[in-house]
């Protein structure tokens, strides 16, 4: 992985996020989803993966080392009230899928943590509105991981339109429980996600 300011390089996704955590310059192959990966050494600069599939482009970056991801989604009519506007609701279901999509960047699931016994529960969220979305608006979602511990993730989200319109900002925590819903620590490759 190189600092594509100088030498752009394109890498499977793994191996340019573990360049990016272990500062290697060790690209592997055998992924289908490709990623330009950057990495540079100052930390004023950012540094960042962006990962395309045949149904959206998904982004995370490592700016100070908190991981960041954008989800683009645009707003369906039944996602809408009788104003024509995204339901205020509706703001924590894509939050949700800004966040599941963010965990499946990094090669993890909630599926798979679930059946290995990691529940992960939302405990708190904040949502603040700034501007209405309509119906068919193209919005894009950035999700960085604030706050990490052996027991809680923390996420802060910001929407925004193409135009750079802030539309909403957003705050989760989640906790990991066991099947039984008693806290538990999570795995340990998680909890290094910030």
């Amino acid at each position: 992985v190189r600092d594509t300011a100088n030498h752009p390089s394109i890498c499977d996704r793994k191996a340019a996020i573990l360049a990016l955590q272990n500062r290697k310059n060790t690209p592997k192959s055998g992924f289908r989803a490709s990623a330009i990966a950057t990495y540079v050494d100052s930390d004023s600069r950012k540094s960042g993966i962006q990962c395309r599939d045949r149904r959206r482009t998904v982004a995370f970056s490592f700016d100070n080392l908190m991981l960041t991801g954008e989800t683009t989604i645009r707003v369906r009519y039944a996602e809408t009230d009788r104003m024509g506007l995204l339901h205020h609701a509706n703001y924590l279901v894509y939050f949700e899928q800004a966040r599941t999509d963010l965990l499946r960047q990094i090669g993890g699931n909630y599926k798979e943590l679930e059946d290995q016994g990691y529940f992960l529960v939302l405990t708190k969220v904040e949502v603040k509105y700034r501007s209405p979305a309509h119906y068919d608006d193209l919005l894009t979602i950035r999700t960085t991981v604030t706050r990490t511990t052996p027991i809680r993730l923390e996420h802060a989200y910001e929407v925004f339109r193409p135009d750079g319109t802030l539309v909403a900002l957003g705050a989760t925590t989640l906790a990991c429980v066991n099947r039984e819903g008693k806290l538990q620590a999570m795995p340990e490759w998680l909890t290094k996600a910030e």
